[in-house]
């Protein structure tokens, strides 16, 4: 039976038919001292029955907001489920140039330190620092590419193309900067549906190890530099029982989130060895290992002979393959010094999280069941062209709305999540919001033919648009 509360009006009429159905009292008119009693009696009952509405609405999570939700998320077991607070930005968009040697040229290797911040000229309270050292090497001057993170939390982090050009805190070599795309992954605090969504899904993953249990872990962590990932989507091997991939994205690709491998190396112990060692998360499963014989010969293994855990970072070989005193190294890969990859950043912390800690599986036990894998993997970037009409707004230059045009293009293909399709529609809906644009035309790169709508090649890419994908061009004559 539904619950609707009545309005003062209503209850003031009930009153009334009540009092004078069981007493002799019948001075109603307008203004007299029995009317002003009952009408405040009907405005208090009234606010009860308003509180009774909350207090039922409260038992379903969809009926909550704000504190309130926040509330009923925090009685949820363990307490986990909270509020998630404002994303850092980040991506790699940095192009840093150094000064060239008292000679001239670039004749020594340079290192920048982790730590280096930059800052935007059209707000000077906003910097960006690098998360990792940066290796300037002989006859390089210019570094592309590098990873930056708003040292401010939420959207105030974000920033178009070309504004963050001021070198703040850096080596004194340092002598310029410029972020060579937009930065739009920051995000502010998490708003009531984000929130509701991701308690329903708390819900649903109380078995902690099916897709779903997954899905939520990953949109519910926060990097070690503050930012979040925003899209995840599990997909399990039909090939493979057991294991399975969760593609993640913060907004930026994540694309420069890995670096070289350290090279691993150890002696095979008395009674002999299985599983090897090296740093992971890597990127890709490892194809080589060398292995120099007690008797100064040396062995290649491959895939042939060994089965590689990327994700772990363990190589499992067969029982007497290896014997005492073996020396064994995992690093090159292809015998020409192409070192084998890792993940850094939201992708490595995230692998752990849910792979759990082995040396502290009490604090960390993971989400994964026992006898499966997941791997946490970044989306495969498909890149999308186009050609672009504008019409601006009378009084208003082609040239002085031209790089905004462009810049929001860009912001719209990074908000789709991996496997999402790009709908035009959508895109022009966007493109649109500004508001000196009188008109806006998508069409085939180099071509007055319409664009289309453009799905992904699989689950796993990312469709986004680059600036250089982006040409201007005259209206085509109708």
């Amino acid at each position: 039976m539904s619950f609707t509360p009545r309005s003062p009006a209503t209850i003031l009429k009930s009153l009334v038919a009540k009092v004078l159905a069981r007493s002799p009292l019948n001075d109603l008119e307008e203004g007299s001292v029995l009317l002003h009693i009952l009408a405040s009696v009907a405005e208090e009952i009234g606010v009860a029955e308003v509180q009774l509405r909350k207090i039922r609405d409260t038992f379903l999570f969809k009926g909550c907001s704000g504190s309130l939700l926040d509330e009923r998320a925090s009685e949820l077991p363990t307490g986990s489920v909270t509020r998630l607070q404002a994303g850092s930005a980040s991506g790699s968009v940095m192009t840093i140039e150094r000064q060239e040697d008292e000679g001239g040229g670039y004749a020594t290797a340079q290192v920048m330190a982790a730590g280096a911040t930059f800052r935007r000229s059209d707000d000077p309270s906003q910097t960006y620092r690098t998360i990792q050292d940066q290796t300037f090497g002989i006859g390089v001057g210019t570094l592309t590419e590098v990873w930056v993170v708003a040292t401010t939390p939420g959207k105030a982090g974000n920033c178009k193309v070309g504004y963050i050009n001021t070198v703040d805190s850096a080596e004194d070599w340092v002598i310029s900067c410029s972020n060579a795309k937009p930065l739009t992954n920051g995000v502010d605090t998490e708003t009531d549906q984000s929130l509701l969504v991701r308690v329903l899904a708390y819900l649903s993953s109380l078995a902690k190890s099916q897709p779903r249990a997954l899905e939520y872990a990953a949109l519910s962590y926060v990097g070690p530099d503050g930012n979040r990932v925003r899209y995840a989507h599990l997909t399990e091997d039909p090939i493979r029982p057991g294991y399975s991939e969760i593609v993640i994205d913060d907004g930026s690709g994540l694309a420069g989130t890995d670096r070289p491998g350290a090279t691993c190396t150890g002696t095979v112990p008395h009674g002999g060895q299985y599983i090897l060692y090296h740093e992971y998360p890597a990127v890709e499963t490892i194809k080589r290992v060398v292995v120099t014989h007690t008797d100064a010969s040396e062995s290649v293994f491959g895939l042939e002979t060994f089965t590689s855990l990327p994700e772990k970072g363990q190589v499992f070989f067969p029982a007497g393959v290896l014997t005492a005193g073996d020396v064994w190294e995992i690093g090159d890969q292809t015998g020409e010094g192409q070192q084998y990859r890792v993940f850094t950043g939201l992708i490595a912390a995230l692998q752990t999280s849910l792979q759990g800690s082995t040396s502290t599986p009490a604090k960390k036990p993971g989400w994964s069941a026992a006898g499966t894998r997941v791997r946490v993997l970044p989306p495969t970037l498909q890149a999308l062209s186009m050609s672009v009409h504008i019409t601006p707004i009378s009084g208003v230059t082609l040239s002085s709305i031209k790089t905004l045009v462009i810049n929001d293009i860009i912001a719209f293909s990074q908000a789709l999540a991996p496997g999402a399709t790009l709908y035009v529609s959508q895109l022009v809906d966007y493109v649109m919001n500004n508001k000196n644009l009188l008109n806006v035309r998508f069409y085939r790169y180099g071509t007055t033919d319409p664009l289309e709508d453009t799905a992904p090649l699989s689950i796993y890419h990312a469709i986004r648009v680059d600036g250089s994908d982006i040409a201007v061009i005259s209206a085509p004559e109708e």
